[in-house]
């Protein structure tokens, strides 16, 4: 769909955190393709990149954990209420929200009640696949559309009479964008290790990685280890690792180059282990949290799998090391096999095109963007 030449537009967009700042850059950069738009909401660098003046600094949103929130609780509900009064006094064509839920939700059911009648599309379903099924009821008396990065996300919200649909992931956009083309030159076997984003993450896998890494290491002095993570996390991993041991460290910008030159990986599950999917990286993962959040996971979490594209296609394409069977012993055992395997490897980068293949969204002749950008036009008149 297209906007006359003419046709101006004022758009609300909000994004509460770097992934959501991604999504709502490109969006726009295909928004501004089609009309004049006036951009009012919240985001980071990328989607004022595009023209938004962003009401407060989108960090203010990003905020992880229990005992960081709580004291933000009353600065959280003042932000509430600055979107909400912006959108009923605004009164934009439309409002986007994306990803951030529990602060989105808030913001347009309080701009409801102050009387805004706009459309309101949500980017970035919740996880009602997983577990809390009821969130999809929610999203549905509170959004006019959803847009959805998994094939299999519309029929959990359609039920409910929720405009859903499948635009595609935004993994696709950055692995198409990029040359992906390597120099084919001799080089090493290489190995890299994803130890997590997150202190919490390496506190509870790291020692586990590292003990793996470094028997790797000492099986195989010929294989190169590189390890993508932030400056910061360094020294965790490293008190982790044998004194011996010598990995190559990758800043968090360059883990796309990093995953292009490996021949295998490990990672702690999480997007990772999608992204290493899509750039064709044999892998394995493997995760430990507190005895309590996995006894609790166990009873509200209902999908067999960890890795997301073992839940695509359905049945185990990465083998997965989960609490109690994320052991030095299975790890070091596995990735042994993802080393020496040739046939194990080969299998796994068949099976990956056909997840690429999934998460191009329903149009695989167009980028997620587009597709995005399409259905955000499709609820203006």
């Amino acid at each position: 769909m297209t906007i006359a030449p003419d046709k101006e537009l004022s758009i609300c967009i909000i994004a509460g955190e770097a992934s959501g700042d991604v999504l709502g850059g490109r969006l726009m950069r295909e928004l501004n393709k089609q009309a004049k738009i006036t951009w009012i909401g919240v985001g980071g660098s990328m989607m004022q990149e595009q023209g938004l003046r962003s009401q407060f600094p989108m960090e203010k949103l990003s905020i992880m954990g229990l005992f960081e929130v709580l004291p933000k609780i009353p600065e959280m509900l003042d932000l509430i209420d600055i979107m909400a009064n912006k959108i009923a006094y605004e009164k934009p064509d439309i409002v986007i929200t994306i990803d951030a839920p529990d602060f989105c939700k808030r913001v347009v059911k309080k701009a409801r009640k102050k009387g805004a009648r706009m459309p309101f599309v949500h980017y970035v379903a919740p996880t009602v696949w997983a577990w809390r099924e009821g969130r999809a009821k929610t999203m549905a008396g509170l959004f006019d559309g959803l847009m959805c990065l998994f094939p299999f996300e519309p029929d959990y919200f359609t039920p409910y009479h929720l405009k859903a649909k499948c635009v595609g992931h935004p993994i696709i956009e950055t692995y198409e964008d990029q040359d992906t083309q390597i120099e084919n030159e001799p080089s090493p076997f290489t190995f890299c290790v994803l130890f997590g984003s997150r202190k919490s993450e390496i506190l509870r896998t790291g020692e586990v990685f590292a003990e793996t890494v470094s028997a790797l290491s000492k099986r195989y002095p010929q294989v190169e280890f590189l390890v993508p993570t932030f400056p910061e996390l360094r020294p965790m991993i490293s008190d982790y690792l044998d004194s011996d041991v010598t990995v190559k460290w990758v800043k968090p910008e360059s883990r796309y180059k990093a995953f292009m030159m490996s021949d295998a990986a490990l990672a702690v599950s999480g997007t990772a282990g999608l992204e290493l999917a899509v750039y064709n990286v044999p892998h394995a993962i493997g995760y430990k949290m507190s005895p309590m959040t996995y006894k609790l996971a166990k009873k509200l979490i209902k999908v067999p799998y960890a890795h997301l594209a073992n839940i695509i296609a359905g049945r185990e394409i990465v083998p997965e090391f989960i609490q109690e069977k994320c052991s030095a012993d299975a790890l070091i055992r596995v990735c042994s096999n993802l080393i020496d395997n040739d046939s194990m490897r080969q299998t796994q980068i068949d099976q990956f095109a056909a997840i690429r293949e999934q998460l191009h969204g329903a149009d695989i002749t167009k980028t997620p963007s587009q597709q995005a950008g399409e259905f955000v036009l499709s609820f203006i008149k």
